[in-house]
């Protein structure tokens, strides 16, 4: 029979055996699953790998990036058959980054560092409605997977000039703003000045913050421009865009009181976004999971009281 059995590094499999090795790999298949890891980085060549922790039972921390790199290694001694990567990005990562253009180009990264980590493929756990506000991380996922020589820059024109028209570098630049004022290290929750008041607090950022409302007006003034393409997928694009400013807009309004400390403010504004944005979801299901957009909400407004969004 050519049937494998498949199993994952994950939570607390993350712990290669010591005593124990497969005597027939052919007949696994190994799946490195690195869910407490963060987008900030990827794994290269070059990453300095810190030691490996060790399974201390009902007492395990979460381990980081390069630290499940390094038990994957350790695994590597038990197993020596065909390996998996089994990835997160289009999961909470990607409504934690409302621009999408960094995710984008670290997706891109990761894909890239299978070859050096020794990785043979890589599967998602993913959300199937991933194209809000486009479709570029998916677009760039398979286009690494399938060709790793491409050009990140060269698929970014293909796809965007495809999607926008002749206008795509504006709408990119744009998309770029946004994701830089966002911060996606911010939005992971890695700066807080105070992680006693939230994961989110840090007063200095806020007029950084503010600007996101002016973005979604330039969005906003030119997605109604161009609602009437020549061609359909365009027209589609750029009306994504429109409710795409909207989204930027409340989700600013959330991150800046998350910023000033003020966090049941900002938990009214997630309930109020998550019962009003909801509206359009019938307009963009094919492109817009809704109830993921208020899982990550709840995710950043529960911190640190532990309240949970109705």
């Amino acid at each position: 029979m050519n049937n494998r059995i498949g199993f994952s590094m994950y939570l607390d499999t993350c712990f290669a055996p010591k005593k124990v090795k497969l005597n027939n790999p052919k007949r696994f298949l190994f799946k490195y699953c690195p869910i407490t890891r963060d987008y900030t980085t990827s794994i290269t060549s070059e990453t300095k790998l810190p030691p490996a922790p060790e399974y201390v039972r009902n007492q395990n921390v979460f381990p980081t990036t390069e630290e499940l790199f390094a038990l994957m290694k350790q695994w590597l001694n038990a197993y020596s058959g065909d390996v998996l990567c089994y990835e997160y990005h289009f999961w909470r990562s990607q409504y934690l980054e409302p621009g999408q253009q960094a995710l984008s180009r670290r997706l891109y990264e990761d894909v890239l560092s299978l070859k050096d980590m020794g990785i043979n493929g890589m599967v998602e756990d993913a959300c199937q409605r991933s194209g809000f506000p486009n479709g570029f991380m998916t677009y760039i996922y398979c286009e690494t997977l399938v060709n790793r020589d491409c050009d990140y820059e060269a698929v970014l024109e293909d796809y965007f000039s495809h999607i926008y028209g002749m206008h795509w570098k504006k709408a990119v630049a744009l998309l770029q703003k946004i994701s830089d004022t966002f911060d996606y290290a911010y939005m992971e929750g890695e700066c807080s000045k105070n992680p006693a008041v939230s994961d989110f607090y840090d007063p200095e950022r806020v007029p950084q913050l503010k600007t996101l409302f002016e973005l979604a007006a330039l969005e906003r003034n030119m997605a109604n421009k161009h609602m009437d393409m020549e061609y359909r997928p365009q027209t589609v694009s750029w009306r994504l865009l429109l409710r795409h400013a909207e989204y930027v807009e409340k989700w600013a309004q959330i991150m800046v009181e998350k910023a000033e400390g003020n966090n049941y403010v900002a938990l009214d504004l997630a309930q109020k976004f998550c019962a009003d944005f909801g509206k359009y979801e019938i307009q963009m299901e094919r492109y817009y999971d809704h109830s993921l957009a208020c899982r990550v909400l709840e995710h950043i407004t529960r911190k640190p009281q532990g309240i949970i969004l109705d």
